[in-house]
C-alpha cells in the first residue's frame, strides 16, 4: 500500500469513487482525501467536550436532551434525502450537518464520562438506536443492503 493510500485510508471511510463527499487536502505534496461530515464532526465534538470539561458547562435535563437529539436531526435528514436520491448533497452541507451534530454528540459523550448510569444518556442511547433503525430501513429500500 503506498504512503498516499494509506493516509486516505486512515483518514477516510470513503470509497474512491465517492471522494465526491471528501475534501481534498494536501500532506507533503500529496492528495489526501477527508470526509466532509467527518471533518466537521470530530474536531467540534473533542474542542466541545475539552471546553466542557474544563469550564463544567451544564444544561438542564430538558436542554440537553433537546441539544442532543436536535442537533442530530439535520445529518440524518441531509443523509436520508441524498440517500434516497431526493436532493444531491454537497459538501458545504454535509461539513455543516457534521459541525451541527458534533454539539449533541459531545454532550452525549460529556454526559457518559460525567455518570454514565444518568438517565438521559440511556434516553439518548435509545435515540440513536432509532435513528440507527431510520438508516437501516432506508438502505433496505434502496437496496443498499446486500
Amino acid at each position: 500500500m503506498s504512503h498516499n493510500n494509506f493516509l486516505n485510508k486512515l483518514l477516510c471511510h470513503k470509497q474512491n469513487t465517492h471522494y465526491d463527499h471528501c475534501f481534498k487536502l494536501r500532506i507533503c505534496s500529496r492528495p489526501v482525501f477527508i470526509c466532509a461530515r467527518c471533518l466537521g464532526l470530530y474536531p467540534v465534538a473533542i474542542l466541545n467536550l475539552f471546553l466542557s470539561h474544563k469550564y463544567k458547562i451544564n444544561f438542564t435535563y430538558s436542554a440537553e436532551k433537546n441539544l442532543i437529539f436536535y442537533s442530530m436531526i439535520p445529518l440524518v435528514m441531509d443523509w436520508s434525502l441524498t440517500a434516497l436520491g431526493i436532493i444531491k448533497s454537497h459538501n458545504v452541507i454535509r461539513f455543516s450537518t457534521g459541525v451541527i451534530a458534533a454539539f449533541g454528540l459531545s454532550r452525549w459523550w460529556y454526559l457518559y464520562l460525567t455518570d454514565q448510569y444518568m438517565d438521559i444518556f440511556w434516553y439518548i442511547a435509545r435515540t440513536f438506536g432509532v435513528f440507527t433503525g431510520v438508516i437501516l430501513v432506508i438502505l433496505l429500500i434502496r437496496g443498499g443492503l446486500r
